[in-house]
């Protein structure tokens, strides 16, 4: 918040940038989450400012729903960090796929009845208990278009 206090500041005392620049305010309503990774890192961070949220520990009816219809064949593609998705699928089996990494996306080897996610993900399920992964998040602007730079 303090930041936040002197930026608004900063653009306040210079009426040419008011003209141009929305406000804090609404400037960071609109910033999409790929943005303030970018953001982050341009700013020195070494590694992603993500870490799983201690909030969201139980999958919801959401979760479950999801992982129901994954259950019966459907398949399943999340840009979420989080492995609720996965937790509800091993409330009804013992096990669950995942395509995090980019290498997982390529090639005729994909199995469809993994859950695709798209941005990396916090936790890998392997060998009966969960890995840290986050070297597979892939969330800055940046780092998803360099998927597609050759």
């Amino acid at each position: 918040r303090m930041y936040h206090r002197a930026l608004t500041a900063a653009l306040q005392s210079d009426a040419n940038w008011l003209a141009v620049v929305p406000s804090v305010d609404a400037w960071l309503r609109e910033l999409r989450f790929e943005e303030v990774v970018s953001m982050l890192q341009v700013a020195g961070y070494a590694s992603l400012p993500l870490e799983p949220l201690a909030s969201s520990v139980d999958p919801n009816e959401n979760h479950r729903a999801i992982a129901a219809l994954h259950g019966v064949g459907c398949g399943v593609m999340t840009t979420n960090f989080d492995v609720l998705i996965e937790q509800a699928v091993l409330l009804s089996r013992p096990s669950v796929s995942q395509l995090m990494y980019q290498a997982d996306f390529s090639g005729k080897s994909v199995d469809p009845s993994s859950i695709a996610k798209l941005h990396g993900s916090f936790w890998r399920w392997g060998n009966g208990s969960w890995i840290d992964s986050r070297d597979s998040i892939c969330a800055s602007i940046e780092d998803v278009g360099a998927q597609y730079v050759r």
